[in-house]
């Protein structure tokens, strides 16, 4: 799949001296985790990214020419004992985690870094020793849900479970069995 850069990206680029790092954001319940690879923090988009630096990984983004789910893995070490509760407390599952691709030159950030991964949180397996922790975070693509069956009714319990008081589906069981007669010819003439 192939990204778009912008202009100012390109000169970047091309003016040398830039480094690559990305930005990582994870939505949780208690509120939405921002990190970078960075060793520093940098803030972009009016949110601060924590600089996780040489503790923070992540896995190798892969694609394929199919449209297959492909997962990706973050894997942040060095994690304090005592924010492991609050990592054990979270529920993670379905959340919203988006990774950028972006560019350091002249010590700030060039302009719109690109979105380069998003999905949702599926895992957060935690190894735990004696002072510090590891987290991996498993992510799974927006494309596994296209493998989940849409398990939905055309009757009024189900329309009343999504939409409550629509009474659009309200004759339809009575509907199902009833046998219809047409008009005989003489009705028509």
């Amino acid at each position: 799949m192939s990204r778009q850069t912008t202009a100012a990206v390109d000169a970047a680029i091309n003016a040398g001296h830039v480094q690559l790092f990305y930005l990582l954001e994870m939505e949780f319940r208690s509120g939405t985790i921002y990190l970078t690879n960075l060793g520093f923090n940098v803030t972009w988009n009016g949110q601060e990214y924590t600089g996780a630096g040489a503790v923070g990984a992540v896995e190798e983004i892969r694609e394929s020419a199919a449209a297959e789910a492909t997962g990706l893995k973050f894997t942040l070490s060095g994690v304090p004992s005592e924010m492991v509760a609050i990592a054990l407390g979270e529920h993670v599952q379905g959340r919203w985690a988006r990774l950028y691709t972006a560019f350091w030159a002249n010590g700030a950030i060039v302009a719109d870094p690109v979105l380069e991964w998003a999905g949702l949180v599926d895992t957060l397996a935690i190894s735990d020793g004696a002072e510090s922790a590891t987290i991996q975070v498993s992510v799974e693509s927006r494309v596994v849900s296209f493998k989940r069956p849409n398990v939905r009714r055309y009757n009024n319990a189900d329309q009343q479970s999504q939409y409550p008081g629509d009474r659009f589906f309200e004759y339809v069981e009575e509907m199902a069995e009833k046998p219809l007669v047409w008009p005989s010819r003489e009705f028509w003439k």
